[in-house]
Parts: C-alpha cells; structure tokens; sequence
C-alpha cells in the first residue's frame, strides 16, 4: 500500500509519514519525490489519511486497478470555498461562520475502487453520502499511539502557530517576540512542533492540524484567523467531531487577502514571497496585530473532554487493527471483511 500525501513542509501533511510508518511499518510505501500531491500518485492501493484530501476530481480518479484506502481524512479544497456573509448553515455548525455546503456524489462506503475507513467529520460524511457512523476524527488524533501523553510534563506559557499562508507572508516571528509567546513555525520540523505544543500552557492557532495535536496532546487551544481565505467548512467538520461549536477569533492581518492576489497576480514568482515579506511590514501595524494576539490568548480555550478522547482513542485502535487485517488478508474492499471490528468502531 502506497502513502499518499502532499509532501509540502507543512506539518499537518508531514504527519501522514511520521505516524503511519510506525503504524504499519513494512506494509506502506513511503513517496518522498516531490509527485506525492495525491492525484498524481494514484496506483494500486493508496492511503489517504491525514489533509483535507478529498474532492470531487481525486474521488472521481479512483478505479479498480487504482483504488483508494480512506483513513480519517476530510473534504475541502477543490471541493469548496468559503462563502462569506451569507450560505447554508449546517445542522452540526452552530457557529458565527457561514458557507456553502459542497457538492460531491454520493459515495458509498465500500466499493471496487474506494474503502471509506472513517472520514473527519460529520460534514465530510454528510457531503460524501456516508453514513454519520463514519465520522469519527481526524487521522491526526492516531498521534496518540506513537507518542504517550504526560501528565508529569510541565506546561508553560502562550504558543502561537499560524497557518502556513500566514506563516509565509507575515513577520509572527517578531510579533511574538515582543509579547512573550513561544512561535511555532508550520514549516518546522513534525517532532519539534509536537514538542513546542506539549510544553506549552495553551496553544493560539489557526493552523488546522495544530489544533488536532494540541487537542490530543491534552494541550488546551484557542482558534483565531489571520486570514480570509482559511477554509471553514474543514474547522467546522473537526470541531464538530469533538463536540465544540468552531468561533474563531478574528486578527487583523498583515496582509489582507485582496492584497495578497494582487499580488500574486502582478509579481514575478520568484520575488513574490519576498516582496510580501517586505510591504506586510507596513500595511498594518505590528503593535496592533501584537495587541489583538494577546487578548486572544485570555480567551476560553477548546480542549475535548475526557470521555470525548477516550472514545475517539477506542474507534481508531479498532479501525486501525482493522486495517492491519485487511492487509493480512487482502480484504481492502470485500463488505465481509468489515464485521467484526469496523461495526464496533463506527457504533
């Protein structure tokens, strides 16, 4: 079975190889050219797990001489987009943000080409005709398996991880020195993230998959947005799975979205990055965002509860011996093979 994932120095992708070759070890294939974007490395079976990885174009891509293998993943890009001001307002989303549900054809869970595991999230599920007992988490929360979590360790402080548009376009690194926070960078290293977000005390963040770890890591996190274009509908599939109603704290961002594609628009590529760098020093003041930073920090923080993560720990160790069944005998997508132990997960 081939691993495919985006292989982008972005930590919610990197998490995909660091957590599922220690799962299963021998039986995965690791992709580390730079063709790992899902849709170009479809052959035979593939893992997709952990990224929001599914939309209309990849689902569509799957055959019976390339099949899929659907592990906690979710819907997003390619799929939708945010939709401000106005949209539909799932049932599960009791929230001040508001979009368009996607449009995708129904899928059903085990077929030929495709075996849905688990998704993310009740609307992942909802969007792709599955069954609400497929949603589960994200694959991120299997963290937990490889890396005990301590009640011993000592946690200390404001961390703040910025989502990897942001992190690119915005001097946090600075802003965070003036206030005292611990900055996490998305593009760090996978172990030192993890390591930064289980010694700190609460974790500021808009990077998606910085708050799944933290949550698994029993680290307390408040949601923020530094930028308008970070989905919504994928926050509200996560914070939904774990029973949390997703209300974002809004910062004023050092560089606004209509700037950034003008940007991009009438720059060579190979100076854009720095020329945002440069004039997002001045668009908004640093002192302003620095201030709007640390009132966020008292905010309430998420964290799911005990008995949430304890039935999340349960559903994935029955789903993943599962898989590890499944690939001892060859099961992927006979409906037979599911009985026993994926029935129990999704109950």
């Amino acid at each position: 079975m081939k691993l495919a994932y985006q292989n982008f120095p972005n930590f919610g992708d990197q998490l995909n190889p660091l957590i599922w070759s220690q799962l299963l070890g021998d039986h995965l294939e690791i992709i580390t050219t730079e063709e790992t974007r899902p849709e170009k490395i479809i052959s035979d079976i593939s893992l997709l797990s952990i990224g929001s990885y599914l939309s209309n174009s990849l689902l569509q891509g799957f055959t019976s001489s390339n099949k899929a293998v659907i592990a906690g993943t979710g819907c997003g890009y390619g799929m939708m987009k945010n939709q401000f001001g106005f949209g539909l307002n799932f049932p599960y989303a009791k929230s001040k943000v508001s979009f368009k549900l996607p449009i995708a054809s129904p899928q059903e869970q085990y077929t030929d080409s495709k075996r849905f595991y688990w998704v993310r999230g009740p609307l992942s599920a909802h969007v792709l005709g599955l069954p609400n007992k497929v949603a589960v988490a994200d694959g991120a929360y299997l963290l937990r398996k490889i890396i005990p979590t301590s009640q011993s360790v000592e946690k200390k402080g404001v961390a703040f991880m910025p989502h990897i548009s942001s992190a690119q376009l915005s001097p946090w690194q600075n802003i965070c020195n003036s206030i005292g926070f611990t900055y996490i960078d998305p593009r760090e290293s996978p172990i030192e993230i993890i390591n930064k977000i289980n010694l700190a005390e609460v974790l500021v963040t808009d990077a998606l998959h910085g708050a799944i770890v933290s949550d698994a890591l029993r680290t307390p996190w408040i949601p923020v947005k530094t930028l308008e274009c970070i989905l919504d509908f994928k926050w509200v599939d996560h914070c939904s799975s774990i029973g949390f109603n997703y209300q974002p704290i809004d910062l004023p961002s050092l560089w606004p979205a209509s700037a950034i594609m003008k940007t991009q628009r009438s720059l060579p590529k190979k100076i854009i990055f720095g020329a945002r760098t440069k004039i997002s020093n001045w668009l908004i003041s640093k002192e302003k965002v620095a201030k709007a930073l640390l009132y966020a920090a008292y905010s309430q923080p998420y964290l799911s509860s005990d008995k949430v993560i304890s039935s999340i720990d349960e559903r994935l160790e029955t789903l993943v011996n599962q898989i590890k069944f499944d690939i001892a005998n060859h099961s992927f997508f006979e409906v037979e093979s599911s009985s026993p132990l994926v029935n129990k997960a999704q109950k």
